[in-house]
């Protein structure tokens, strides 16, 4: 912590004004579209560790933001909900969430202040964490701040200086500028000149220009503010200045009411667009404004927003444009001056990427395709830098083509623009568009095939519900070859085909007759809106796979690859090769929304070692020995749970609070809510009894103790300064073992216990009878020196399990980054999914150029799951249960996650390697985050491993293979059982849910055959 004694820094204020609030503060950047929950100020980012606070209230300190410009909405949102913190303070100059404040300020007369403190004195502030802080304009101090003499015109409650000029340090004005502020051309202009003057401020421009035209993206409707922003623009009298496109909007304004949308929303989403055509946009409603007859040319300076239309601006047509954020373009279109900046300037156009195109003119019949997968796979290795592509001088790219490859190029890559050498204007040469520092890269076919394998998540031979075509917006020439292809057919009845494009583009469909012919074979076309904001019930509920042409991903690139089908089925194999028909082969072929693909998000296990290539059932059979596998046997079939060791009276004031967990701002008082007992032990040999199914679970019969450890240090040691020992002493012949104990390296337990020396006395007394013994300790634990803690350990062969359930503790969520509302089976949620993906592609970006492997996520695993499959039964079960709030809530939630970890880590007693091959228990994870997103079930392969392990424990004159069956149904009935007991808590309503389908699957299956 800092000095108590006052403190003053001295930064730049970009939005003046006064505040103060308790410092809420981190040293990682925040994105506020889809990390801030606009309606609470709740930070959702659950990798962000300031997951769990809210921002309301607190003056908030990071270094920036990050993502989307849409953040400015967020914050927009924000400060007209009364949501907003009470100040912002960054380390550097940023512009999506200060432009937020900016339009709040200047049209709604509503503001924080904002500013930006020198790198030095960020850091030191962040030492301030939970003070009171005060701001004043461009000051910050530990203690209240005298209001200047000067501050006759700033509004006393709010601290805005109301009629304050924005800052014009070095920003020469025009004559027409300095009539635009004046408000000579109305309120409406003035208001959004000072936006763009200040934005240009910000941007460090130290000039407007003139812009022939500009396409709004900010029509798209995100919530009340967006709305308000637009209705009161227009009620101060804005017209706009220069030709204004509008880009899609959430509705199809002709149809909304006819197909079903909800009514709230679909007026709201109506009354955005016309708000903007009152101002005099014209109705355009397209994400494809170069297919209009307003086009700009070559070298025409516009400003553009929507990524896609952006980089075809910029690379196809050549015309310059920076990616403007939401809500400066309708400033720049009422004014129609720009800050000069960016892609508008020559040398910011230059590529620093060279991509090589090779072997692909030994590809037969390159198909449509090829330009999406070759854009994705470009925007992957350019990231945030301009590429320039060579080798496709002779392909014939068409207009369509270079459509397709910018679309799936600005899904993966935030750069303005690419150059293709003797395709796109700007690139006769490549000398011409190349910086002095190029990187270069190579682009193979089999890279594409990569590409296409990760962007094809349907199961082989899965029927198709819905055909999605127009993201972006479908040209003519793309209508004129469907209505070729679809002329005198007509589709099968349970496929929906469904077309966006714009109006212009559908009234000359319709002259030519293509329309007729679309419909006619059963194509359903939308106008107005696009593929970007569609939803249900345009999108059927019942759809559960849907192909596309669109580049534009279902996921990151996270270089994990799933295996293939056919290497799936080999691995429920006991010989190794593909299985006969079998309910765990059916498992593993047909029901991909009952075992889905591992989630694997940035920094998981699988995303850090993404080549495992896991463990198949053959490859477990063929251990060297039965010890290495640790066979179940007639006389070693138990498992033993064994009781946290006990304290004895003279170390009960030492250990007494080792199992609280340290909290910022908590008291003695506010550890007392934490001192119920950790998970029950008889609640877990039930739930491992079912888990488990036909093997003893008991309460092992004696008592290990902590002693106290008298030992003398040595004069010379390897481990930290502050390692301390305690003893251990095992029960029946006692024996006392050393075990080393230290305070936690991130500061949340005040002391941490050595696995690997409890593991060496729990070795001393393994029963007999014992399949193996599980340890339970309310302590956290740790392993090597280096690491922070570790929950558990198993040594298959060894027998030997242990678990701690300290960092299960829900006071430790927030602090972890768990997402109670994204664990399982909520963790395959698309939303949360793809922003997970976004903050770690932008992390990216901010990385040392280029680096050379990327760890994102893994698609293949995530969506909306049918309402009907077992995923989304469990989805909607989970989501059914009411939020924790009481102790006794919490407790079972507490159990939820330990049962979980306990029964993945008895499967490596079973000799079990972590599973790459299916959202599974044994999923390898490497963070207490993770554990909570994987399942508690296990996959086809391991649940084949186990039901062949204990297949025969069951009674009956059956073969082997029969009592797998059998064991396996067994297990979910009594999983079922249990689970049922449980159901107040989101993890077990969503898996008794997810059983009770799969039982259902499996009856279905049975009167099949």
């Amino acid at each position: 912590m800092g000095s108590l004694q006052e403190t003053i820094w001295t930064g730049t204020a970009y939005v003046q004004g006064r505040a103060s609030a308790k410092l809420l503060a981190s040293n990682l950047e925040l994105s506020f579209w889809g990390g801030v929950d606009p309606q609470t100020s709740e930070v959702i980012d659950r990798h962000h560790p300031l997951s769990g606070q809210h921002l309301q209230n607190t003056v908030l300190a990071i270094p920036g933001g990050r993502g989307s410009c849409t953040g400015s909405g967020v914050m927009l949102e924000l400060l007209l909900n009364g949501k907003a913190p009470e100040a912002i303070i960054f380390e550097r100059r940023e512009d999506i969430l200060t432009l937020g404040v900016m339009i709040a300020e200047e049209v709604f007369q509503q503001s924080i202040p904002v500013l930006v403190l020198k790198k030095k004195d960020f850091q030191r502030l962040l030492e301030l964490g939970g003070q009171m802080i005060y701001v004043d304009d461009g000051h910050i101090s530990t203690a209240p701040i005298l209001p200047k003499q000067t501050d006759s015109a700033r509004d006393p409650e709010s601290g805005l200086i109301l009629e304050a000029a924005p800052a014009l340090e070095g920003i020469k004005l025009s004559t027409l500028d300095q009539e635009l502020l004046r408000g000579d051309y109305g309120e409406a202009s003035r208001v959004a000149f000072r936006i763009v003057l200040r934005m240009a401020h910000l941007l460090g421009a130290t000039r407007l220009m003139d812009i022939t035209q500009v396409h709004v993206d900010g029509c798209v409707y995100t919530g009340p503010a967006t709305l308000a922003l637009a209705e009161r623009l227009r009620d101060l009298g804005g017209k706009v200045r220069v030709p204004t496109t509008l880009n899609s909007i959430s509705v199809d304004q002709k149809r909304w009411r006819a197909l079903g949308i909800d009514t709230a929303f679909g007026e709201a989403a109506d009354a955005l667009g016309k708000a903007y055509v009152d101002m005099g946009a014209k109705p355009t409603y397209t994400c494809a404004p170069y297919q209009l007859e307003s086009a700009p040319k070559l070298g025409e300076q516009v400003a553009w927003a929507e990524s896609n239309a952006v980089v075809y601006a910029n690379s196809v047509l050549g015309a310059r444009t920076m990616k403007y954020p939401d809500f400066l373009d309708i400033s720049i279109a009422l004014t129609g001056r720009a800050p000069k900046g960016g892609p508008h300037i020559d040398t910011n156009r230059l590529a620093s990427v060279r991509v090589d195109i090779v072997g692909m003119e030994n590809v037969p019949d390159l198909d449509d395709s090829f330009p999406p997968l070759l854009g994705y796979y470009v925007g992957t290795l350019s990231i945030s830098h301009i590429p320039v592509l060579t080798g496709l001088e002779t392909y014939g790219l068409s207009t369509d083509d270079l459509k397709a490859f910018g679309a799936a190029f600005a899904t993966v890559s935030s750069a303005p623009m690419f150059h293709i050498i003797g395709v796109t204007p700007e690139a006769t040469t490549l000398d011409n568009v190349v910086s002095s520092e190029l990187t270069t890269f190579k682009a193979k076919p089999s890279d594409l095939v990569n590409c296409w394998d990760k962007l094809n998540s349907a199961p082989i031979n899965q029927p198709i519900d819905l055909v999605s075509l127009g993201n972006p917006h479908f040209s003519l020439s793309e209508i004129r070859k469907l209505a070729s292809l679809c002329r005198g057919r007509r589709k099968a009845t349970s496929v929906a085909v469904v077309v966006t494009c714009g109006r212009s583009i559908h009234k000359l469909a319709e002259q030519a007759g293509y329309s007729n012919q679309l419909e006619e074979f059963g194509v359903q076309i939308l106008t107005d809106t696009c593929w970007c904001m569609v939803t249900e019930p345009v999108i059927p509920r019942a759809a559960k796979t849907i192909m596309t042409n669109s580049g534009n991903p279902a996921a990151q690139d996270a270089g994990f690859t799933r295996p293939p089908i056919s290497k799936l089925l080999a691995a429920v194999s006991q010989s190794g090769r593909r299985p006969r028909e079998t309910v765990l082969q059916q498992d593993a072929m047909k029901n991909p929304w009952t075992f889905p693909g591992p989630l694997v998000l940035p920094d998981d296990e699988l995303a850090v070692e993404p080549d495992d290539d896991g463990q198949t059932f053959k490859e477990w059979l063929d251990m060297a020995s039965e010890e290495e596998r640790n066979q179940v046997t007639t006389e070693k079939k138990t498992i033993y749970v064994i009781l946290p060791p006990t304290i004895p009276q003279d170390l009960e004031e030492t250990m007494k609070d080792w199992h609280k967990p340290i909290l910022p701002g908590t008291t003695a008082r506010d550890l007392d809510k934490w001192t119920s007992s950790s998970p029950r032990v008889n609640d877990l040999i039930s739930y491992l009894r079912a888990f488990y199914h036909g093997m003893e679970v008991v309460q092992y019969p004696e008592t290990f103790t902590w002693r106290s450890w008298h030992e003398k240090p040595k004069a010379k040691t390897k481990t930290r300064a502050k390692t301390t020992k305690i003893g251990l002493e095992t029960p029946g012949e006692p024996e006392v073992w050393d075990v080393r104990c230290r305070p936690s390296l991130d500061g949340r337990a005040r002391m941490q216990v050595n696995l690997d020396d409890v593991a060496d006395a729990l070795l001393q007394r393994i029963p007999n009878d014992a399949h193996a013994v599980i340890m339970l300790t309310d302590y956290d634990l740790y392993e090597d020196e280096d690491d922070d803690f570790t929950v558990g350990r198993a040594w298959g062969g060894s027998r030997v399990c242990i678990v701690s359930s300290f960092r299960y503790n829900p006071a430790l969520d927030a602090p972890a980054g768990i997402d109670r509302a994204h664990m399982w089976p909520n963790s395959h949620c698309k939303a949360f999914v793809d922003n997970e993906c976004r903050a770690a592609a932008e992390e990216e970006e901010e990385q040392p150029r280029l680096a050379k492997k990327a760890k994102r996520s893994s698609s293949a695993a995530y969506g909306k799951p049918p309402s009907d499959s077992a995923l989304g039964l469990a989805v909607q079960a989970a989501k059914r249960v009411p939020k924790l709030t009481t102790r006794d809530e919490l407790a079972s939630y507490w159990f939820a996650r330990l049962a979980v970890t306990v029964s993945h880590e008895l499967g490596h007693c079973f000799g079990f390697a972590h599973c790459p091959y299916y959202a599974c228990v044994m999923q390898g994870v490497n963070s207490v985050r993770q554990d909570g997103q994987v399942p508690p079930y296990l996959c086809p392969v391991c649940s084949a491993k186990l039901a062949w392990e204990l297949g025969p424990l069951l009674d009956g004159n059956r073969s082997r293979s029969e009592k797998q069956e059998v064991w396996v149904r067994e297990q979910i009935i009594a999983l079922k059982g249990i689970c049922g007991r449980w159901s107040h808590v989101a993890q077990f309503a969503g898996f008794e849910a997810w059983l009770g389908r799969r039982l259902d699957g499996m009856k279905e299956e049975s009167e099949e055959n």
